[in-house]
Parts: C-alpha cells; structure tokens; sequence
C-alpha cells in the first residue's frame, strides 16, 4: 500500500496499491475497473481509496476528473 498526495489536492492523500476485495463482496466488481487506485467509469476518474494527509482513517472515494481540472 502506498499512499500518494493528489496534485491538486494535497490535504488529501490516495491509495496507489489497494487491496482487491473478495470475489463475493459488493465493491469487488468496482475494484476490478481501477489501475493503481484509479478506478474508470466513462469519462469519470475516481481515487478509490482516500484519507486526508497526516492520518490513517481512509474515508472513501474523491473525484479524480474534478481536481485534476484544477
């Protein structure tokens, strides 16, 4: 796991390396069409694994296609 500061965010950090759910879970499919934490879904970017810099505490997804219009 490693987690990685977003450019145009940098109070925020994403997991470049998230662990792939188990077969059966819900998010296992999602999982499935992310590349190093970024997950795809049309036009729209996704980090799929986020925390704010400085903590441990991983509070969800953050829309990669809105910051990086930064």
């Amino acid at each position: 796991m490693a987690w990685v500061n977003i450019t145009n965010n940098t109070g925020y950090q994403y997991n470049n390396a998230p662990t792939m759910p188990d077969s059966d879970a819900a998010d296992h499919k999602l999982w499935a069409l992310g590349t190093a934490g970024i997950r795809t879904n049309g036009s729209s970017k996704v980090y799929s694994n986020v925390r704010k810099a400085g903590t441990t505490k991983d509070i969800g997804e953050m829309s990669k296609s809105f910051w990086d219009k930064g």
